[in-house]
């Protein structure tokens, strides 16, 4: 009895301990919630000068706060501005391509740490309400298990859907609730739930991140929406986004967290203008969505923190959504991991009332989907690759191009002539940053070179008799096939590839070797085309010449059609002699059998490392 006593009173005592420390931190740092718009240009909101969408809340909260003009989000895609977001890293650090898709094999990876993580650790309660687009695949990839307590909405792009996908889900935490859901609705959801979670946790430190779905394609106003903006259905749903942060500002004042609360609105990349009167408008800025000019990558960006900031205060410096990461984490009093590398700079000044504060001049690298394509440094850009989603080669497809961005936001003058020494310069911080990034790689890039084998055959010259196809050859030199990786399915891009051929190759092993095993994979993916050999031949010998077939391997036909993956062909053990050369003969099927989508067409084979033991 006398233990249950004590019991109880430790019990009591450590949890009033818990509200003191959580009313402390309250006191000190402030609720952080990121308004996150989809596809939103910069020229779309009546504050940014849009003549017909009425953004009366968001115009106001620009009004008595902070408006941002030379903001950047950190890609002019979906999938990476989002990771730039919540890692404060560029996404080429990502290990995964700018715009995942639902059958994508990954995702954001788990020793990240994100936004969500670091607010966590700093005490808040975290929620995500909206799209997330992370990765999917695997549990790993998902809200809750990348720093937030609660997540609602769509895993991916609201245009992922039949019949080109399977059913979208809508998900609750982890599990998915509905198919389909009518996303006329989905704006009114996220604001509802993010109201819901202010309100129950008005007393906690909170973070919240509301990625909506709009005005992504397709758009779906919400039906007290729908026909009520001169600018049509676009002007519909931004000006429900618009609602949105009005009623999500009403629960604040209601809830007494003006005062303490950082209210962050900004989109994820510029307009998707290839879309027409369906997509947004970039105002000045040239281009737009899946471009690194200013208008796929320039966006607006509005903060407020009553009694913080100054009301109407214009920023004109240089930043980021890389730099929220850094100054949020400051602001709440979190560290930062020090042995991985961030791209942001600390802007956290500029919401404490020091507006005027001149902020570190860094670079800022524009990425394309494979590439570096231009560096903005103070009023300087460098363009040394260019495109555009509507196909249109500015200034004849010229690079590199020179801006002075501060006198010509539109770029319409290029100055590289005029400046050599700029663009030189430039052009070395460029090269330095590329160095800097191949020394770093991403946490995908490390498992895999843990994951390197060596054997006999490691790293030894490979000779083709038939070329690999220029899509699929894998290699920055002839040995991918003997590189010591493994790769697997989810890296089939990899792997080399041989449309309608055979793979014949000869490995020189340099010095006669003990040889007990030859083995090599293939990958098997029929919906893509592509599918086993029929058969796969291995052969020694010891001058190069002269060769010995050794074994035939060939793969059950009745199981070929319910495999997939990649299956390993191997002589098993039937060679224990010494022999230099060593030949693989692998069998393309020819064309797609009957049925198949690609009946007729030419086979693809796909071959992973050959391993000699």
């Amino acid at each position: 009895m006398i233990f249950r006593t004590s019991f109880f009173y430790i019990f009591i005592f450590v949890l009033l301990q818990n509200c003191n420390s959580a009313r402390e931190l309250k006191s000190t740092t402030p609720n952080v919630i990121i308004l996150f718009a989809d596809d939103l240009g910069y020229g779309d909101l009546g504050v940014y000068g849009h003549p017909t969408i009425r953004t009366p809340n968001l115009d106001a909260m620009a009004s008595k706060g902070m408006k941002f003009t030379n903001f950047y989000s950190g890609s002019p895609a979906c999938t990476a501005s989002r990771y730039a977001l919540l890692t404060g890293r560029y996404p080429i650090r990502s290990g995964f391509q700018w715009v995942l898709y639902p059958n994508s094999s990954r995702g954001i990876h788990s020793k990240e740490y994100t936004l969500a993580e670091g607010m966590k650790d700093a005490g808040y309660t975290t929620a995500c309400f909206g799209k997330w687009h992370l990765g999917t695949t695997k549990k790993e990839y998902l809200p809750l298990q990348n720093g937030f307590d609660e997540y609602f909405g769509l895993p991916y792009s609201n245009d992922m859907i039949p019949p080109l996908w399977n059913d979208i889900p809508l998900l609750e935490g982890n599990d998915t609730i509905s198919l389909n859901p009518d996303q006329k609705t989905l704006t009114k959801q996220y604001t509802e739930r993010a109201i819901d979670f202010i309100t129950k946790h008005s007393h906690d430190p909170f973070f919240i991140y509301v990625p909506y779905a709009m005005p992504h394609l397709p758009l779906h106003p919400g039906e007290e929406f729908i026909g009520k903006s001169e600018r049509g259905t676009y002007g519909d749903v931004v000006e429900e986004l618009d609602w949105s942060v009005g009623n999500i500002l009403k629960s604040l004042k209601n809830n007494n967290l003006l005062s303490n609360t950082l209210i962050i609105f900004v989109s994820d990349n510029g307009p998707w203008i290839i879309k027409n009167e369906e997509g947004g408008s970039s105002g000045l800025l040239r281009d737009g969505k899946g471009s690194t000019w200013e208008g796929g990558m320039r966006v607006p960006m509005i903060a407020h923190w009553e009694g913080k900031i100054s009301p109407a205060t214009l920023n004109t410096q240089t930043t980021s959504t890389l730099d929220l990461y850094t100054s949020l984490l400051k602001l709440v009093g979190q560290e930062i991991p020090k042995e991985t590398i961030y791209d942001g700079k600390d802007i956290s000044n500029l919401f404490l009332g020091n507006e005027s504060e001149k902020i570190e001049e860094k670079p800022f690298f524009f990425y394309g989907a494979k590439q570096l394509h231009a560096i903005r440094k103070g009023k300087w850009k460098l363009h040394i690759h260019t495109s555009s989603q509507t196909k249109r080669e500015y200034f004849e497809g010229k690079t590199p191009l020179l801006f002075n961005i501060n006198e010509d936001p539109s770029e319409k003058y290029d100055l590289a002539k005029k400046f050599p020494k700029i663009v030189n310069e430039l052009l070395q911080e460029i090269e330095s940053h590329k160095n800097e990034i191949k020394a770093q790689p991403d946490f995908f890039q490390k498992e895999r070179l843990a994951s390197r084998k060596e054997h006999l055959a490691f790293e030894k010259k490979v000779t083709l008799k038939n070329p690999p196809h220029p899509n699929y050859n894998a290699i920055t030199n002839t040995n991918t096939l003997t590189d010591g990786f493994t790769e697997g399915a989810d890296r089939f891009r990899t792997l080399m590839g041989f449309e309608g051929r055979n793979l014949e190759a000869m490995i020189d092993l340099e010095e006669e070797k003990t040889v007990k095993e030859i083995k090599i994979g293939f990958l098997q993916n029929q919906p893509s085309w592509i599918f086993f050999p029929t058969k796969v031949d291995f052969f020694v010998s010891q001058d190069g010449k002269n060769f010995k077939k050794i074994d035939i391997q060939e793969i059950d036909s009745n199981l070929v059609d319910k495999m997939s993956g990649v299956f390993y062909f191997s002589t098993k053990d039937k060679i224990d002699r010494k022999y230099r050369y060593l030949k693989v003969i692998a069998y393309n099927q020819g064309k797609c059998p009957e049925g198949h989508d690609g009946a007729g067409k030419d086979c693809w084979i796909f071959a992973d490392e050959i391993i000699v033991n």
